[in-house]
């Protein structure tokens, strides 16, 4: 993997323009890494504005920067000369809308932390060693002789806490702890962090917690445990905006089980699939399998097909793995 950290801060300093952009139905190392470079390239009077295709998750809504995030049919005018990837393993994790948005001919940076990273950059900084895109982006940030301020902590620190779980995953360094510390540091609002982000939970958000565990169903020798969501369940829920980040851990939380997955219908004929392990297993390698990717212990997979049906196929590879 490429780990081009002094590269990638001379080529910041250099270049005055940038589109920066994540993965689709983003999470918060995809969120706070984003707010967090960009509010570092407006210290530095760069010109810059952040893209996403899907809403922002409310439960970032707290972070300052979020309400700046624009959707492709935000803007009006399309003459930024470099295109910023964070946390997206490969181009097509965007999505469509902003794919589409994206000229291939700009200059591409290319920052992220997964092993399945396909080093699409003109310059690649890929470190799979990180705990969280976040991670890097602090790491990068003393480079471009900016003072970290409190709403580029708290928005960084937030990515490292959601990538690794509070901390709790086996994702989590020595390395990790030290820059989570410096962070602390430059000033993160430790409390406002933590009750955004684990104590402020709507009631609708509680009701797909609900249906979500009721749909719990763990294999005859108790190794994986899966959920499902179908789009009559976000319907009668009225939850289309809600992203059920932290759901798929309530499957991994279960004695004895190596593998949970969460099926989520998102639209007719498409199934967005999350795995996660607690064993050797690399869910990586499985959501590889169908077009997907991530870490081994966390990743995801869009499918076409029905939902019993996706849920099958599925199942199935996992079980091979397992067996």
């Amino acid at each position: 993997m490429e780990n081009n950290l002094s590269l990638i801060s001379e080529k910041l300093i250099e270049k005055n323009n940038y589109i920066i952009v994540g993965h689709s139905i983003p999470d918060g190392d995809c969120i706070g890494s984003m707010i967090g470079l960009y509010l570092v390239l407006l210290k530095m009077n760069k010109k810059s504005i952040m893209l996403l295709e899907d809403p922002v998750p409310p439960i970032y809504h707290f972070l300052f920067g979020s309400n700046m995030i624009l959707k492709p049919q935000d803007i009006s005018k399309n003459d930024f000369e470099n295109i910023i990837y964070l946390d997206c393993s490969d181009k097509n994790r965007v999505g469509e809308s902003v794919a589409d948005f994206l000229n291939d001919k700009r200059y591409i940076i290319n920052i992220d932390h997964h092993a399945t990273n396909e080093l699409f950059g003109n310059i690649n900084l890929v470190n799979p060693e990180a705990s969280a895109t976040a991670e890097i982006i602090t790491n990068l940030i003393p480079l471009l002789n900016v003072d970290i301020t409190k709403d580029i902590a708290n928005a960084l620190f937030t990515g490292i806490v959601m990538d690794t779980g509070s901390f709790q995953y086996s994702n989590t360094t020595s390395e990790t702890l030290k820059i989570a510390s410096y962070l602390i540091d430059s000033g993160v609002e430790q409390e406002k962090v933590r009750i955004n982000l684990f104590e402020s939970k709507s009631h609708k958000e509680v009701l797909l917690l609900r249906k979500s565990l009721q749909s719990l169903k763990v294999s005859s020798d108790g190794k994986i445990a899966w959920m499902q969501l179908s789009i009559d369940d976000i319907k009668e829920l009225d939850v289309k905006d809600l992203h059920p980040e932290g759901i798929i851990n309530h499957t991994r939380s279960i004695k004895g089980v190596e593998v949970g997955i969460l099926f989520r219908e998102t639209s007719p004929g498409i199934v967005k699939v999350g795995f996660r392990s607690k064993s050797a297993i690399d869910v990586a390698q499985i959501a590889k399998k169908f077009g997907g990717g991530g870490h081994e212990k966390a990743a995801g997979a869009r499918l076409e097909g029905r939902l019993d049906d996706v849920k099958s196929k599925v199942l199935n590879s996992v079980k091979e793995v397992i067996d």
